[in-house]
């Protein structure tokens, strides 16, 4: 299960020092990644293949490249050797494990049981710096939110979940400190699925127009 999804062994312990033997829970893995301004047309290609890829019912070659796309963030924030071939090579790259929230827990089952049919297609990012909690229904100090249909990609791989998106070259100069996923554009009765907070060299300093900034979760369901 480690080498299929990439999580370190503290990871997992993490998640198991706050849960009951035998439970079942969602963990999600948080990348907060720093681009050039140039290479933006070409991280929108690549995460429009993906989409393709669905579209066109080709599952094996879906797979194929969000495989590729996970060993990519994987390895690159390990500074291990990397190929840049279909993805652009990140500036700067912050990582970090965590849970879905209880309101992400609490529409999942929703969507399972057939009680709701709105999904999690929208993507945020922040600058607050207050903890997560599992009771957390929004951003600290939300900047900006994004379609993940148009910016990035949501994808089912297995018993995991894989959400990526971008954000313009145009936001004004930040640190992004927070990221998080909704089922709506706007705040108004949104729902959450999770909430990632990232601190110290995790932290990505974009510069309006120099940079552009790409988040994306890997979200493992994972028997414990």
């Amino acid at each position: 299960m480690l080498q299929d999804h990439y999580l370190t062994g503290s990871d997992i312990d993490n998640i198991e020092d706050t849960k009951e033997k035998g439970d079942l829970t969602q963990c999600d893995v948080g990348y907060n990644i720093l681009f050039d301004s140039k290479d933006y047309d070409k991280l929108q290609r690549f995460f429009a293949t993906i989409r393709l890829c669905r579209e066109q019912n080709n599952l094996y070659r879906k797979n194929e490249f969000i495989d590729y796309y996970e060993q990519f963030l994987s390895r690159r924030f390990q500074d291990k050797t990397t190929c840049y071939e279909w993805i652009p090579e990140p500036l700067e790259i912050g990582y970090k494990p965590d849970r879905v929230v209880f309101s992400g827990l609490e529409r999942i089952a929703d969507l399972v049981t057939g009680k709701t049919s709105r999904t999690f297609n929208y993507y945020a990012i922040g600058t607050g710096i207050t903890p997560v909690l599992p009771s957390d229904t929004a951003l600290d100090f939300e900047a900006y939110r994004v379609a993940i249909f148009t910016t990035g990609f949501a994808e089912s791989k297995g018993s995991s979940m894989v959400f990526a998106a971008n954000f313009p070259t145009t936001l004004p100069s930040m640190n992004v400190t927070e990221s998080g996923i909704f089922d709506r554009f706007t705040t108004l009765d949104d729902t959450m699925l999770l909430r990632t907070l990232y601190t110290g060299s995790n932290v990505i300093p974009h510069v309006f127009n120099q940079t552009f900034v790409a988040t994306s979760h890997f979200v493992y369901q994972l028997s414990i």
